[in-house]
């Protein structure tokens, strides 16, 4: 699973990798989806679906902790998931926040950047 950082999303670092290309024609699983760009419907899903749920991890301590975590952790997998081990309760808030811009806004044009199952 590969965390990024809400708050670096926020400044648009996004994604970083090309995910693999679903041609399915069915131009994407919600209004964001189906840019054929991560950092595109990240973006949109930022702004639009995500916006009041990544406001309120950015607003509760635990969350922006959590996230402020994973900057430092960079790519480093077994840090992140310290970050969430050590952190429970912004854990879920911050789990939600990456949930609803990777699964439920993006899942095509981001697949594989999070585990959606």
């Amino acid at each position: 699973m590969r965390f990024v950082s809400i708050l670096a999303l926020l400044s648009l670092v996004g994604c970083t990798m090309k995910p693999a290309s679903s041609d399915d024609g069915s131009g994407g699983a919600s209004a964001c989806d189906g840019k054929e760009s991560c950092n595109e419907c990240l973006d949109c899903a930022r702004q639009l679906a995500c916006a009041q749920i990544i406001s309120n991890c950015l607003n509760s301590s635990p969350c922006a902790g959590v996230d402020q975590c994973m900057v430092i952790c960079g790519g480093d997998a077994s840090c992140q998931q310290q970050c969430l081990i050590n952190n429970p309760s912004g854990a879920a808030a911050y789990n939600a926040a990456q949930s609803c811009l990777y699964c439920d806004q993006c899942p095509d044009d981001c697949s594989g950047y999070f585990d959606c199952s």
